[in-house]
């Protein structure tokens, strides 16, 4: 008699080698589902943190110039050909020459000032236009911000101390900001000089930076977008972040490659396609779409293509750098 398989239901048969029958069972089992939907875009909100941060490297050095305490000194810089930063100097083309009253032993200054990190220690600032000027007396020194004050008197402020450290600095002025072209440290002391001459070794400044941190990711056509740096702990100086401190954020697009934006840090504004700022003096959160740009547009969205960059400085009188605060990359994709 042959052997017949016959299919009853679900039930099939198979014939081995050997002439055994074998019944294969289907469980009813359907077929996994290959066709998922796609994941959800990255969301509109960005929080910046530390890791998000870049990285900067900044460095002083600051020459000492002695001069006679109590006397009405001479300050000048007619023999100046470059600025602490290695650009060719404008002599006559100055903005402001400023005494800076610090709390802080004179070899402790250059470094905070490369940190930018004076804070409650700058006791004091005095200052007067060097426009078309290559030498000033400290008595043509007016309170800064004050020009109805009483002008700098060496017999009541210029004297030896060991805490206090006295910086003239050679300035541009970016908006209320002093941009330190070059700085000497002032030491009165009873057989000192009746001059301090800035030359070009009284001061440099060295630096690097590297937009290296875990970019913030986002996508494209969200109608709001927010930024929250509440959780950022440390800034780029390595200062523990004041939001009191900074008042300036940007939004900026690039095009090429981002790394090669870390070199060019000090020339941010020139390079970028787009530059939407806002005030954000004492805030840690915001609006993009608040930002506008130098024609007065609004900041209408991350989109894909560019890189973005988003960051903070401090540009009141109270500062005297030219780096971000912080300064993070946006990475946008599609939705």
């Amino acid at each position: 008699m042959r052997t017949a398989c016959v299919l009853i239901g679900l039930l099939a048969c198979n014939k081995d080698d050997d002439g055994t029958i074998t019944r294969d069972t289907d469980t009813g089992t359907p077929p996994e589902d290959t066709d998922l939907p796609p994941p959800e875009p990255p969301g509109p909100d960005l929080l910046v943190v530390d890791d998000n941060d870049y990285t900067l490297t900044t460095s002083w050095t600051i020459e000492t110039a002695e001069v006679n305490d109590l006397f009405d000194i001479v300050i000048d810089w007619n023999a100046l050909t470059v600025d602490a930063w290695g650009v060719p100097f404008p002599v006559l083309d100055t903005d402001k020459l400023v005494l800076l009253q610090i709390l802080s032993p004179a070899d402790e200054v250059a470094e905070r000032i490369a940190k930018d990190d004076l804070g409650n220690d700058l006791l004091g600032m005095w200052e007067a236009d060097s426009h078309n000027e290559a030498f000033l007396n400290v008595s043509d020194l007016l309170p800064a911000g004050d020009p109805t004050g009483d002008p700098f008197d060496p017999a009541d402020f210029l004297f030896e101390s060991d805490s206090i450290t006295w910086v003239a600095a050679l300035t541009l002025m970016n908006g209320e900001q002093y941009d330190i072209l070059q700085a000497l440290i002032i030491a009165p002391v009873p057989a000192g000089s009746s001059k301090a001459s800035f030359v070009d070794t009284s001061s440099s400044t060295t630096w690097s930076a590297a937009i290296d941190g875990i970019p913030l990711l986002t996508a494209e056509g969200w109608e709001q977008y927010s930024l929250n740096w509440q959780g950022l702990v440390t800034d780029a100086f390595g200062r523990v972040y004041d939001e009191t401190r900074i008042n300036y954020l940007f939004l900026a697009s690039f095009e090429g490659d981002p790394a090669a934006l870390g070199s060019n840090l000090l020339d941010l504004k020139e390079l970028a396609t787009g530059w939407w700022t806002m005030d954000v003096a004492n805030e840690d959160e915001g609006l993009p779409e608040i930002a506008r740009d130098d024609d007065g547009d609004t900041f209408q969205g991350f989109t894909v293509g560019p890189t973005w960059l988003v960051g903070t400085y401090c540009t009141t009188a109270d500062c005297f750098t030219r780096f971000p605060a912080w300064l993070v990359q946006v990475d946008v994709v599609a939705q």
